[in-house]
């Protein structure tokens, strides 16, 4: 009589009870892992958006602002200084947004001055700072100089 090779079934549970033990403990860390890319996915996106808009200004040779936007066609009215529902362009000439930015995670927090303009050479009046984070994740700063000049940065502006 040939015997089969399998295994027993006290092998199977303990294996079963190692991989859960290990699911458990790596868990957790998946979670930051993934609030970690959602904040830096989001703060390229709002660097690209303003790098856009700064050329937008430049070849249309007219004033594009910057603000929060709750609905994709209003700058905010309360709170302005919070963009984390999203964010439009407009143009001095026109009523309707050039571009408009939206996020979809609702952890996300976004703090911005109310507004950033630049002007037909690209250029803004003021050093402006935005913000991202979510909670026990990193926090990333989208950071836009007097000379339009916008960059990425972990450690602040």
């Amino acid at each position: 009589m040939n015997k089969i090779k399998a295994f027993t079934l006290v092998e199977l549970l303990v294996t079963i009870s190692v991989l859960a033990i290990i699911a458990s403990l790596a868990a957790p860390n998946l979670s930051r892992v993934l609030n970690n890319s959602k904040v830096k996915t989001s703060s390229g996106d709002i660097l690209n958006f303003l790098q856009q808009a700064r050329t937008e200004a430049v070849r249309l040779g007219k004033t594009v602002t910057i603000c929060g936007s709750a609905d994709g066609a209003n700058c905010l009215s309360a709170n302005k200084t919070n963009w984390a529902t999203g964010l439009i362009a407009k143009s001095s000439a026109s009523t309707t947004p050039l571009q408009k930015l939206t996020f979809e995670n609702s952890k996300l927090s976004i703090t911005a001055p109310e507004t950033i303009t630049f002007n037909p050479v690209g250029s803004t009046t003021a050093e402006h700072e935005i913000t991202v984070a979510i909670a026990d994740a990193d926090t990333y700063s989208v950071c836009v100089e007097v000379i339009g000049r916008a960059f990425k940065s972990k450690t602040g502006c």
